[in-house]
């Protein structure tokens, strides 16, 4: 199964009004001159606010195709890459930008993409002797200088950026957020007003100034902000909840379950959102006492950054509310992160033993069994899960993973297949298909498998190196080889690459080595258990099909994973009437049926 950190568990919580300070971008005005790339942009943008990020992988990558100079389109795709995991694959795709065409803006955007902040300001540097105006890259620097905490110097290139620019509303946003981390939240609302009058239409400044207030405690204030970026916004989910949580916040319950309720509408996927309007209507109808979210409130925030202090508010909470499930599954989850396995295990048991309605729960719990070796108990509330939670993906992935460390692939590979028909666009979940499908000897089906990983996100260098690993299994050392070489240029230095290249260097060497003995010819076969379908078949190959495709399609042996090769063999080793339909043939004929006394052949030399 892999270790435990490796497992993606499930957290539900309030969705904290102050993360809109750190999440937020804007749209900054410069407009893509290419229609089609912004229609595939939006494309994106939807599903990614629907909760489909794997779908919008295609779109995105297209949009940034199309328009390779739009700083927006490129800065939501690359966030989006990383979101999916592919950080390293979109480095090297920025790096490759950037090396083909060194422009102002591939510096900017490979240094952006690295996420190194010594990196990104000398790649920013580089853009700023090309052009000193490059406004993404005065920004960039001001970015690093922020995060680095020299916020004076950061404030000097956010000015010189508005000094060129100073109808871009971006860029007083990002003035008010180092004038309120450096606690002059005075001067931070002032730009935060300016962005507001610069872009009207625009919610992220009523976001942020919303959040700004509701930390002051002005929540009435920050409710009357929030109202306005859901107008400006209301088809964005995070306008509506941010909204919804200010409401629950001043007890107006049933205005904040109506917020959340949109939000779930846009993006029915959210578990965050999901389990935040079931927490609120508890509150609503009295079985959890509002007084526990004040210290539940401080373990989220604390929950990331200090753990041990989130377990001591989570605690609070439970003697508050000791029926509250929700903060026993947080609870159980940060003591995960603190890799106190067994109080984490109570504390979960705990959480689905309140709510045994909660697949949650019950999929956390079972993940954590998973990943203490204890599959059978893990199986139970995993299953549960499903049950309860039909449409989760992650609870399939998790039944075929360890339906795989049971031997158990075709269940495996079915699994795989039902996340799949939720998540179509999902190339990590293609490349756990071609897993199975590996382990099964489905080879062909594999590749095919993987090609399609590869179509959605071509730059997924792990989906690459597994496939060279199946063509080498599936003896397309040629095939192999060229994927390998192109592999080394996409992602040179990769630790992977030089043990698959060894492999399948060797695995080449001695199909050459029986290749190269007196007598030995290439074989590829196809073995069925009626007559019937053997004559069927051989029609078929007399009418021109392919070969391999039926072998995949039809062959009771091993060689089916392999469109029925079966490599090098000695006809002097053969039954005598195999060895004698296969001189009768030369490269690339097929020989008639061979009746083997209850089992069928059909033969073709390839070499």
């Amino acid at each position: 199964m892999g270790a435990l950190n490796q497992m993606k568990l499930n957290a539900v919580a309030l969705a904290l009004i102050g993360t809109t300070l750190t999440l937020l971008g804007t749209a900054t005005g410069f407009a893509s001159t290419d229609r089609e790339a912004q229609q595939a942009w939006q494309r994106g943008r939807s599903l990614i606010e629907q909760g489909l990020q794997s779908s919008a992988l295609e779109p995105m990558r297209a949009a940034a195709d199309l328009a390779p100079e739009d700083v927006d389109i490129h800065r939501d795709y690359m966030d989006l890459m990383k979101a999916e995991g592919f950080h390293r694959e979109v480095v090297e795709e920025y790096r490759k930008r950037r090396d083909q065409e060194p422009t102002p803006t591939s510096h900017y955007l490979f240094g952006r993409a690295t996420g190194d902040m010594d990196v990104a300001h000398a790649e920013f540097q580089k853009a700023l002797a090309a052009d000193p105006e490059h406004i993404w890259s005065i920004q960039g620097l001001g970015g690093v200088a922020a995060v680095k905490g020299k916020y004076d110097e950061a404030l000097s290139h956010y000015q010189r950026a508005v000094s060129l620019r100073p109808d871009l509303a971006e860029i007083h946003n990002k003035i008010a957020n180092i004038h309120l981390a450096r606690g002059d939240t005075d001067t931070a609302t002032a730009a935060w007003k300016e962005a507001m009058r610069l872009a009207p239409s625009d919610y992220h400044a009523y976001l942020n100034l919303g959040a700004v207030r509701s930390m002051a405690g002005d929540l009435t204030g920050a409710a009357e902000l929030l109202a306005q970026a859901v107008q400006r916004a209301s088809g964005n989910p995070l306008a509506h909840v941010n909204y919804a949580y200010i409401l629950f916040k001043l007890q107006r319950f049933e205005e904040s379950l109506a917020h959340f309720a949109a939000a779930l509408a846009i993006n029915p996927r959210d578990r965050t959102v999901r389990g935040s309007r079931d927490l609120v209507a508890a509150v609503a109808e009295g079985r959890i006492p509002f007084a526990a979210f004040a210290p539940y409130e401080k373990a989220l925030a604390a929950q990331l950054s200090d753990p041990k202090k989130a377990v001591q508010h989570y605690r609070e909470v439970l003697l508050l509310a000791p029926q509250f499930a929700t903060a026993h599954m947080n609870l159980g989850l940060v003591l995960v992160g603190m890799n106190q396995r067994e109080e984490a295990l109570s504390s979960l048991r705990r959480a689905v033993e309140l709510d045994p309605q909660y697949g949650p729960s019950h999929y956390n719990l079972g993940y954590l069994l998973l990943g203490m070796g204890k599959s059978e108990e893990a199986e139970g509330h995993l299953l549960t899960a499903r049950r309860l939670v039909p449409d989760d993906t992650d609870t399939l992935i998790a039944l075929g993973m360890l339906a795989m460390s049971r031997g158990q692939n075709e269940t495996a590979h079915d699994q795989f297949r039902d996340a799949l028909s939720l998540e179509p666009r999902n190339p990590m979940l293609w490349a756990q298909l071609a897993t199975a499908q590996t382990a099964l000897g489905a080879f062909n089906e594999a590749i095919q498998a993987l090609n399609k990983a590869l179509t959605i996100a071509p730059q997924f260098v792990a989906g690459r190196i597994q496939l060279v690993a199946v063509l080498r299994m599936a003896r397309r050392f040629d095939e192999a080889l060229t994927e390998l070489a192109q592999l080394e240029e996409l992602s040179p230095g990769h630790p992977d690459l030089a043990a698959e290249r060894a492999a399948l260097e060797s695995a080449r060497s001695v199909q050459t080595r029986e290749a190269a003995q007196p007598g030995r010819l290439r074989v590829s076969r196809i073995l069925v258990s009626e007559r019937r379908l053997a004559d069927e078949l051989h029609s078929k190959l007399s009418q021109g099909a392919s070969f391999p495709q039926l072998a995949t399609a039809h062959s009771e042996g091993p060689e089916r994973s392999r469109g029925g090769d079966i490599g090098f063999v000695s006809p002097e080793e053969l039954r005598p009437e195999v060895r004698q339909a296969l001189k009768r043939l030369s490269v690339g004929q097929n020989s008639p049926v061979i009746d083997l006394g209850g089992r069928f052949l059909l033969l073709q030399r390839t070499r």
